[in-house]
């Protein structure tokens, strides 16, 4: 282990004892922000260091802020980046959501959210066609990770209709948690957990490996399916490589995923790009492009965009491998200038 791996590690364990000496009430507050600190320095951590027990209870109290800062951002109208649907239903309810956010309890607060919670069943645009289809063809699927997870429609349906055991969202927009489809914190056996990091790699990397670490004692986990369906056209292209190494390195089996094509419009797309084009990031570390179960889902599902854009990959025998991204990033300017010069109505 490195000096700087040992110095924090030393510092962190010195906190600790120091907060159970001195009883401090904002200890939770101080292991929190020294956690998250902690992996942002740690990003190449083999282990998951002393701090794993503390991480669910902290995580618990960060979501309720970050529900009380979505709550706010309704109440106030400033929300822009979600659907009129959304926005409308959140702001339909929160005031009574935010009588839930009072409670003192950590389980009176998820029980009241939950009893409140309306039902976004016909109020989240996705394909009713495609998880079970993808279930039909890839059975004994048990994990999901999904990239873009939005309100967290599609990994509910896994997890409700498919009894998929773990279900985790990555969706750095909006913190949406038990106000729609997700469960409060890391308790993944009541169904969707959202992890809702900052809009950067590194800080999305960590917030991950944190919640690995406190579900599976290790900084990095496998899951059956990965998948991330129109996501990557709203994200500036530079940071595609290091996105598809981190998504990439946490399937296990297969990988589903759709991007806009060239020529396809949307709001804020700024990185469209060709679907064969996208598909080689996939083979290039180590997928097999499988064309048989594209076609049958192509087939079943009614959305236009996935219809002309979904492709499944699985991985390959030799497993997966990263890209080193510094060898890719003159490619950037390029695709970036033909997506801004080619956005027309598909």
């Amino acid at each position: 282990m490195s000096l700087p791996a040992l110095a924090w590690k030393f510092a962190f364990a010195s906190l600790i004892l120091s907060c159970h000496a001195n009883g401090e009430a904002s200890c939770g507050e101080k292991l929190l922000a020294h956690c998250k600190e902690l992996a942002t320095h740690l990003r190449v951590s083999t282990d998951c260091g002393p701090y794993t027990s503390a991480i669910r209870v902290l995580e618990e109290k960060d979501d309720t802020d970050a529900l009380e800062a979505t709550l706010t951002l309704v109440s106030k109208k400033l929300v822009q980046k979600t659907t009129t649907f959304q926005t409308l239903h959140l702001a339909r309810s929160h005031v009574g959501m935010r009588t839930c956010m009072t409670l003192s309890d950590i389980t009176e607060v998820h029980a009241c959210l939950t009893a409140r919670k309306i039902d976004w069943q016909d109020h989240q645009q996705r394909d009713p066609f495609l998880v079970p289809t993808i279930h039909k063809l890839m059975p004994g699927i048990q994990s999901v990770l999904d990239f873009g997870s939005a309100s967290g429609g599609y990994l509910s349906e896994h997890f409700n209709a498919f009894n998929v055991s773990l279900t985790v969202g990555l969706e750095p927009d909006m913190y949406f948690g038990p106000l729609t489809y997700y469960t409060l914190g890391w308790d993944t056996s009541k169904g969707p957990i959202q992890l809702h990091p900052a809009s950067t790699v590194n800080d999305e990397h960590a917030e991950l490996r944190l919640a690995s670490c406190y579900l599976f004692g290790a900084p990095s986990n496998q899951y059956d399916l990965v998948t991330t369906f129109e996501v990557f056209e709203h994200i500036p292209i530079h940071l595609h490589c290091a996105l598809l190494n981190a998504l990439t390195s946490q399937a296990r089996r297969w990988v589903v995923v759709s991007i806009a094509r060239i020529g396809q419009s949307g709001i804020n797309h700024v990185a469209n790009r060709p679907r064969e084009e996208f598909k080689f990031e996939f083979i290039q570390r180590g997928f097999i492009y499988r064309p048989d179960l594209s076609s049958e889902i192509l087939a079943s599902v009614r959305f236009r965009s996935l219809k002309k854009n979904l492709m499944v990959l699985q991985v390959g025998p030799y497993g997966t491998v990263n890209l080193n991204c510094s060898s890719v990033q003159s490619r950037s300017v390029h695709y970036e200038d033909r997506t801004k010069h080619s956005q027309v109505t598909a």
